[in-house]
């Protein structure tokens, strides 16, 4: 069985902030575990979440000066892509190096 990580460990791994963390538990989005008044969290659910984890304000379109009237959005306002983000990779590979 692999090492289980706490709230602070899926942090770091991720790139989130531990309250970004806790937060998608209580939602019931991220799967964990308390133990003696600890919070674990399984490599496996924290890469199902990874996978699904969408920043809200990504879907924004954003009308700062910056915006291409012909293109429709911003820089800013990018959507996320179909494909595996590059955050998900970079926690990939840190939970495989642990």
């Amino acid at each position: 069985m692999p090492p289980l990580l706490t709230v602070r460990a899926a942090a770091i791994v991720t790139g989130l902030c531990e309250e970004t963390i806790r937060r998608a538990i209580r939602a019931g989005r991220l799967e964990a575990y308390r133990r003696h008044r600890a919070t674990r969290i399984r490599p496996d659910a924290l890469n199902a979440y990874m996978d699904s984890y969408l920043c809200p304000a990504s879907d924004q379109i954003s009308h700062s000066s910056n915006y291409i009237g012909g293109r429709g959005q911003s820089s800013g306002g990018r959507k996320a892509s179909a494909g595996v983000s590059r955050l998900a990779l970079r926690m990939r590979s840190a939970l495989d190096r642990h």
